[in-house]
């Protein structure tokens, strides 16, 4: 043991590493068990990190397989091929694996015209979803579930002089967010990177653009998703899912 030192506040710090050192105090974290420290985010921590000691074996967080996965995606823009027809186009797609459930961070809505000349998700409009202009107005955007087998399918891009809805789309309606009706997430704006969508193991979450035929303006639309995935075994996912942190 280390010899006191001058001060009581020396003294007291050399005798409480001498205490941790030797084992008589127990410093192991002991969980709460609420919703601001859950029981299993504790469960999984090695014996060294719960005791707060110990570097002699590394913990490489970066490859183990319960640590998120960050996951984005996005198609290129594409421009609306006929302004007298039907138009619906994939704008980006997240793949979830078996045993993995994954989490939408953000959505974003991207919509010019051809000629670049009128930018409805411009920053100018933010805070303005709905316009006058039925061009607009009429745009639809939609997300749906899909099955894993589908994650590599071509890139879904139909038109047609009849009419057609949703329902042409694949995939089933995604439960927490189907249908966006209105600029409610331009792209860059921070509201659209406060999501909290899941999105299940073996399911492709899949984003759709949507107008009938336009009266002014010929559409050139783009999108992307933003999410991360995480083993469904690891207790932290059960909490992110719970929203508990």
């Amino acid at each position: 043991m280390q010899p006191f030192g001058p001060t009581l506040a020396d003294d007291a710090a050399t005798l409480l590493d001498y205490v941790v050192e030797q084992g008589i105090v127990d410093v192991r974290i002991t969980p709460f068990n609420d919703d601001v420290f859950p029981f299993e985010l504790f469960v999984d921590l090695p014996e060294a990190y719960a005791r707060g000691v110990g570097d002699s074996q590394a913990y490489e967080l970066s490859t183990d397989a319960k640590s998120r996965r960050w996951r984005e995606s996005n198609f290129e823009p594409l421009t609306q091929p006929n302004m007298a027809q039907w138009w619906a186009v994939e704008l980006a797609r997240i793949v979830v694996p078996f045993g993995e459930v994954g989490f939408v961070e953000s959505c974003e809505q991207v919509l010019y015209d051809v000629d670049g000349n009128y930018f409805p998700t411009n920053s100018v409009y933010w805070g303005s979803p709905f316009f006058a202009d039925s061009d607009v107005d009429d745009c639809r955007w939609y997300l749906t579930i899909d099955n894993i087998s589908h994650a590599g399918d071509a890139r879904f891009n139909r038109t047609s002089v009849a009419a057609f809805d949703s329902t042409v789309l694949p995939g089933s309606p995604y439960p927490d967010k189907y249908e966006i009706a209105g600029i409610w997430y331009p792209a860059h704006n921070s509201s659209a990177n406060h999501l909290k969508w899941i999105v299940p193991h073996e399911k492709v979450l899949r984003f759709f653009f949507f107008t009938p035929p336009t009266a002014i303006w010929q559409w050139r639309a783009a999108g992307r998703l933003r999410a991360y995935t995480q083993s469904t075994f690891s207790p932290e996912a059960a909490a992110n899912a719970r929203r508990n942190i």
